[in-house]
């Protein structure tokens, strides 16, 4: 009778425990993969950016210098048409 007892409270144990995996760890586990997941799409999203970004950069760095070279260049053609108008 004891061992009956103590075999069903043994089963009755097991069972908490499954029951606690189930409902806690493994719905932990499967978050913490989401979570990974999500964190991985992050990352190249993050990493497309900073791409573009320095494509943006670099291609703003070179319209600015073009705008310079027009305006020195739209500059100097106003002072050879005033030279060559006074002279």
């Amino acid at each position: 009778m004891l061992d009956e007892q103590q075999q069903n409270r043994m089963e009755l144990v097991d069972d908490l425990a499954s029951s606690i995996r189930k409902k806690f760890v493994e719905r932990a586990e499967h978050r913490e993969k989401n979570i990974n997941r999500s964190l991985q799409e992050l990352g190249a999203k993050l990493a497309f950016l900073e791409q573009r970004t320095a494509l943006l950069a670099a291609s703003h760095n070179r319209t600015r210098l073009l705008t310079y070279i027009s305006l020195t260049l739209a500059g100097l053609a106003v002072l050879g048409q005033i030279f060559m108008y006074y002279k």
